[in-house]
């Protein structure tokens, strides 16, 4: 969802100075979806409450630790956990930081689904 946080009918509040929420109003795979993204002093995302169709659970969190920075100077996560209980590792990252045009980057997706431009 934080990637998301630009798509038509998003909806920003400031909560604080360390606290975001973002209502998906309109749009997107489920609209009426609000996370509430708590920041560290540097800007990383360190807890993301959830309000969402998917999961029944009210205010559903999860934790973000572990940060790795990754060229282009990307912050990621190395360790996650959901619902308090469940732990997510992403251990093998990889960006890309050459810079394509997006008709040479997506290349490999419209040769498979040409149906797609």
């Amino acid at each position: 969802p934080a990637f998301h946080i630009r798509s038509p009918g998003t909806k920003l509040y400031a909560v604080d100075e360390s606290t975001l929420r973002v209502t998906f109003s309109s749009g997107g795979v489920t609209p009426g979806d609000t996370y509430v993204f708590h920041l560290d002093e540097s800007g990383k995302i360190q807890l993301m409450e959830m309000w969402v169709s998917i999961i029944p659970i009210e205010g559903a969190d999860a934790s973000f630790h572990d940060y790795s920075v990754h060229e282009p100077g990307v912050a990621v996560a190395r360790s996650r956990e959901v619902l308090g209980f469940l732990t997510i590792l992403i251990d093998q990252v990889k960006m890309h930081t050459d810079a394509k045009s997006s008709d040479e980057r997506f290349a490999p997706l419209f040769e498979a689904y040409p149906d797609l431009r």
